[in-house]
């Protein structure tokens, strides 16, 4: 109960004539019953002048009864005086019994307050609610009050309070792994920062509504390119209807500070009838996820000796590079490589192929090479790529001499003074008058055993 449900109207009951007295009193009772039948509490009244307690409770078995006797010593009332049904424990018993004796006493003490008290077994309280009623001479007459059982209502607070240290716990669980947590209401779009850096929580102070928040969130630390990407998901109203059929929406990008951040969002709240009614987004930092994801999409796209291209990918490349400009595939390979393996060791020919790598990505900056397998390299230099060299006055067969001269600069210490050298051959690709990759590689081939066999090749006839 909030408060005092007062048995009687006393004041009103002691003024009233004897007559009138019987139909209060008749009322009151019949009041009093359906208080305690509906609501589960226990009435009290004690006369002071007339030493009487009555009380109406619930017994065990839910009826409604009412007990009427005097108190002839405080120290020996019945356990049973508040609920018969129920007895106190001793303890409780005596501080009832030494509350309602001080009061009958002591018109200085407060007028209303209450007291909780244990049944007998301890495993369920009391709760009980008094007010004392004085004549106009200020002498005390009545002592009234209701008793409520409150050990569900315990019960239930120690629900909620284990359900908010619990919310506590998942919270705490979350701003470990979360940049930032917001709580944002769906119908009038206000929101809260559950967990946040200083600088997203001075940020979010400018606002108190979520969807322009959001708004400007994105339109101040997003990346351009995922701006656009982003739009379907900035609405509070889509992001309802997305998740009507999923559990969560998920979004990664890059801020302004070229930190990748993942974004995600979860139904929180549902009414009774199934409308959401708050999400939860969440933002976390996966730089390193992307950094690991990087590795793995280099270790997979790249020759794991050289650091070029390997096959797969290279050929990807360049078909792709022939449907838009046209250039020379350009073929190489190692001078007497076997024999640099046979006679020096594994090791040197290695360190021979990684020269020749970085030599031909130094030659042909911007141009595509890739490592073809064993002593084999591929590039494709594009007709823009010639007619800058052209500019700088150097032709098509220049590019290769200047190859060659770079390599010719080259010290490996174990080839004792020996300088690696290359062979090319190369085939012109037309992207108006395109063949695939695979004839092209063929026409390079035979250029290259030309030069190997010669000494020469001719770029002009091509």
């Amino acid at each position: 109960m909030a408060h005092i449900i007062e048995i009687m109207k006393l004041e009103e009951l002691l003024q009233a004539t004897p007559e009138h007295q019987i139909t209060m009193f008749q009322a009151l009772t019949n009041r009093n019953h359906l208080l305690t039948k509906i609501n589960g509490i226990d009435l009290w009244i004690y006369d002071v002048e007339n030493n009487m307690f009555n009380v109406m409770f619930r017994d065990g078995e839910g009826n409604v009864r009412s007990s009427t006797h005097p108190i002839l010593d405080y120290e020996e009332t019945p356990e049973g005086i508040i609920n018969p049904s129920r007895p106190l424990c001793k303890e409780s018993q005596i501080r009832w019994n030494a509350m309602l004796h001080n009061l009958s006493v002591d018109p200085s003490l407060p007028e209303e307050g209450h007291i909780d008290l244990d049944y007998k077994n301890r495993t369920r309280r009391v709760r009980s609610y008094y007010k004392v009623s004085k004549d106009a001479e200020g002498k005390i007459k009545f002592i009234s009050g209701t008793s409520e059982d409150i050990s569900k209502t315990q019960e239930h607070m120690k629900a909620v309070i284990e359900s908010q240290n619990e919310y506590i716990r998942v919270i705490n669980g979350l701003k470990s792994t979360f940049e930032s947590i917001i709580y944002i209401d769906m119908q009038d779009h206000s929101f809260k920062l559950l967990e946040s850096s200083m600088r997203m929580r001075n940020f979010a102070e400018q606002f108190t509504n979520a969807q322009e928040f959001i708004d400007d969130l994105i339109a101040k630390t997003f990346l351009p390119e995922y701006k656009q990407e982003i739009k379907e998901l900035s609405s509070l109203d889509t992001i309802k209807q997305r998740l009507a059929d999923r559990r969560y929406i998920s979004f990664e990008y890059q801020n302004t500070e070229m930190t990748w951040l993942k974004l995600k969002v979860l139904p929180a709240e549902y009414t009774p009838q199934g409308e959401l009614t708050h999400i939860i987004v969440t933002s976390e930092i996966v730089d390193e996820e992307h950094k690991t994801l990087d590795q793995l999409k280099i270790k997979s796209e790249r020759d794991g000796l050289t650091g070029l291209y390997n096959r797969s990918t290279g050929v990807a490349q360049i078909e792709q590079q022939l449907h838009e400009e046209s250039g020379f595939l350009a073929l190489f390979d190692c001078d007497k490589f076997k024999l640099i393996n046979d006679t020096y060791g594994h090791l040197v020919g290695d360190k021979v192929l990684i020269v020749v790598a970085q030599t031909l990505q130094k030659v042909f900056e911007g141009q595509v090479v890739f490592r073809l397998g064993g002593d084999e390299f591929v590039s494709y230099l594009t007709q823009s790529f010639i007619d800058k060299k052209a500019a700088e006055g150097i032709n098509t067969l220049g590019i290769f001499q200047q190859l060659r001269a770079e390599l010719s600069n080259v010290d490996i210490p174990e080839l004792c003074g020996q300088c690696p050298s290359i062979s090319f051959g190369v085939a012109k690709s037309d992207k108006d008058n395109l063949l695939p990759f695979d004839e092209l590689y063929k026409t390079a081939d035979i250029s290259l055993y030309q030069c190997k066999k010669y000494g020469r090749i001719d770029l002009h006839k091509m």
